[in-house]
């Protein structure tokens, strides 16, 4: 391995390096999408922390918002109230995402219609 580099670096992701190791390609879109959600955990958990959320919160958000750049996971509830209370740091952060709670509203809007009008 090159001084300095780590093992994610070397593979960038890339999911054929991971076959080309001998695993499935399955596992390898899997495992590259892994290595990425986490690497983007990391550097948005670095962010919060350093604009003042706690650990434990900032640990939260960044993986609620990672899995969403990454692989389009909506945040849980219980992730969905951390972002909106820490709401002003979390943009400050430069990592707003309007469809992370946008959901929530057309979720509700849709519960609406059908109970409003039977649909």
């Amino acid at each position: 391995m090159d001084a300095g580099r780590t093992a994610v670096d070397l593979l960038q992701f890339d999911p054929g390096k991971l076959i080309a190791l001998g695993v499935s390609p399955i596992e390898a879109d899997s495992m590259a999408q892994i290595l990425v959600a986490k690497h983007t955990m990391l550097r948005y958990w670095h962010k919060l922390t350093k604009a003042g959320v706690p650990k434990d919160n900032a640990r939260r958000i960044a993986r609620a918002i990672a899995k969403y750049d990454v692989s389009q996971t909506l945040p849980t509830l219980h992730q969905r109230k951390l972002i909106c209370q820490y709401c002003p740091i979390v943009c400050r952060c430069g990592l707003w995402r309007s469809g992370l709670l946008l959901t929530q509203v057309d979720e509700l809007t849709e519960k609406r219609s059908s109970f409003c009008y039977g649909v």
